[in-house]
C-alpha cells in the first residue's frame, strides 16, 4: 500500500490507497473538461499567466492536486498544455520537499498517452529528480525510455544515479549503475571512482576493485591518474591486511606496466604484509629497496615494523631499528614510542623503559592517554599492581594540571 499526502488549499487530506490516488490524478487530467476553448484575447493571456503562476506555486509547495487542477485549466486555450508547461510543472514539483516518485511516473505516462510527447529536457528533468531521491529502478526505466525515444542519456544524469547508489551503500546497485554508464561509454568522476573502490576493498571484493582500477587507467591515464594513484594503495593495503600477500605482490608488480609509480605508502603496505607473515628477511629487503628506488621510509613505515616486532617479543631488534631510524633522521612520533614502551613493560625491562621515557622527554613529547595505557597495561601484566596505582594517580594529577 502506498501512502502519500496531498494538500488542498490550507487543509490536508491523506489518501492511503493507490487506486484512489490515481483516480484523483486521472480526474484532474480528464480530457472531458467542461469549459470550451476560448478564442485568443489579451484577457486570455492574463488568465494563462495566472494559471501558470498557480501551477508553479502549488507544485513548488508539494500541493500536487491543486497544481494539477490549475494545470488542467490550461486546456481551455488552443495548443495548451505544451511540453514546456509539463517541464515547468515537473521542475516546480521537484523543488518541493514532498515529492512522490509515483507521481513523476504518472505525469510521464500521461504525456506519453495524451501528449504532448516528452522531449529531451523532460527526460533530463525526470532523471535528475529520480536521482535526487534515490529511486534507482525508476532511473533505469527512464534511461531505457529515453533511448527508445531516440535520445542519448546525459552524462551528468547517469553520474548522479551512480553517486546516489554510492550514498545508499549498495554495492550491487553501484555495479548496476556503473554498467549502465559504461554502456554509453561514460566513466565515473575520479572522486566517485575512489569512493567506489574504497567500498569494494572494504568488502573484500579485490578482483572487482582491480578491474575498475585497470579500466579507468586504460580509458584516460591523465584524467583518472589522481583517482588511481590513491586507489592502488587502497587495494594494496586491503590485500596485505587480509593476508593475501601473493596477490598484493602480483598487483604491485603490475603497476609499472600500467604506468603507475609506487610511493612510500605502497612499499609500506608490502612491509605490513611481510611483517604479518613474519617474513623478516623480506621485510628488511623491502626496506632497503625503498632507499634504492628513492622512496625513503617514513615514520609510518618504521612504526609498522615496530608493532610486529614487539608483538613477536623482538624488543631488542626493535631498539636496534630505532637507532637506525634516528641515524637516517627519521624521528619517531609518540605512537612509535608508546608501542616500544608497552613491550619494554611486558618484558620487565624497567631500566630501559625509564631511559626511553627520558629520551621521549628530551624530544619534547608529552605523554598522552595511550602512553599511560601502554605503561599501565605492561606493568599490570608483570604484576606491579601497587606501582600501577601510584603511576595512575600521578598521571591523573598531570592530566588535571
Amino acid at each position: 500500500m502506498i501512502f502519500c499526502t496531498v494538500y488542498v488549499g490550507k487543509s490536508c487530506r491523506r489518501i492511503s490507497n493507490k487506486g484512489l490516488f490515481l483516480d484523483e490524478f486521472i480526474r484532474c487530467f480528464s480530457t472531458s473538461f467542461a469549459a470550451q476553448s476560448l478564442e485568443y484575447s489579451d484577457e486570455n493571456d492574463n488568465w494563462q499567466l495566472r494559471f501558470n503562476s498557480d501551477v508553479k506555486r502549488y507544485a513548488s509547495r508539494g500541493q500536487i492536486v491543486n497544481a494539477m487542477e490549475s494545470f488542467n485549466m490550461l486546456r481551455m486555450f488552443p495548443g495548451r498544455p505544451t511540453v514546456h508547461d509539463y517541464n515547468q510543472l515537473i521542475s516546480s514539483y521537484l523543488e518541493s520537499k514532498n515529492v512522490f516518485s509515483g507521481m513523476l511516473m504518472e505525469l510521464y505516462n500521461v504525456m506519453k498517452v495524451s501528449g504532448p510527447y516528452p522531449d529531451f529536457l523532460t527526460y533530463e528533468i525526470l532523471l535528475n529528480g529520480i536521482a535526487s531521491f534515490g529511486s534507482l529502478s525508476d532511473g533505469v526505466f527512464m534511461v531505457e525510455e529515453m533511448c527508445r525515444s531516440g535520445y542519448l542519456p546525459p552524462f551528468h544524469s547517469l553520474s548522479g544515479l551512480f553517486e546516489k547508489s554510492l550514498e545508499l551503500g549498495s554495492i550491487q546497485d553501484s555495479f548496476s549503475m556503473l554498467n549502465l554508464m559504461l554502456r554509453f561509454n561514460y566513466y565515473p568522476m575520479p572522486f566517485s571512482a575512489k569512493r567506489f573502490m574504497a567500498s569494494l576493498c572494504g568488502s573484500g571484493m579485490f578482483r572487482e576493485a582491480h578491474f575498475l582500477f585497470s579500466l579507468l587507467l586504460e580509458k584516460n591515464r591523465n584524467y583518472f591518474r589522481s583517482a588511481c594513484n590513491y586507489s592502488h594503495n587502497q587495494i594494496l593495503w586491503a590485500l596485505c591486511k587480509c593476508g593475501q600477500l601473493s596477490n598484493a605482490l602480483a598487483f604491485f608488480g603490475s603497476l609499472d606496466k600500467k604506468g603507475v609509480v609506487p610511493n612510500e605508502s605502497s612499499y609500506t603496505a608490502l612491509i605490513y604484509g611481510f611483517c604479518q607473515a613474519r617474513l623478516w628477511e623480506d621485510t628488511y629487503r623491502c626496506l632497503d629497496l625503498m632507499e634504492i628506488v628513492g622512496r625513503k621510509p617514513n615514520v609510518k613505515t618504521y612504526t609498522v615494523i615496530f608493532k610486529f616486532l614487539c608483538d613477536g617479543g623482538k624488543i631488542i631488534e626493535a631498539l636496534r631499528l630505532l637507532n637506525k631510524m634516528n641515524e637516517e633522521c627519521c624521528f619517531p612520533d609518540l605512537v612509535t614510542f608508546n608501542i616500544l614502551l608497552r613491550e619494554l613493560c611486558h618484558q620487565d625491562m624497567l631500566e630501559m623503559m625509564n631511559a626511553l621515557l627520558g629520551h621521549i622527554n628530551q624530544k619534547g613529547f608529552s605523554p598522552n592517554q595511550f602512553t599511560y595505557a601502554s605503561l599501565a597495561g605492561g606493568l599490570l601484566r608483570r604484576g606491579y599492581v601497587p606501582l600501577v596505582k601510584n603511576f595512575l594517580q600521578l598521571a591523573k594529577r598531570e592530566t588535571l594540571q
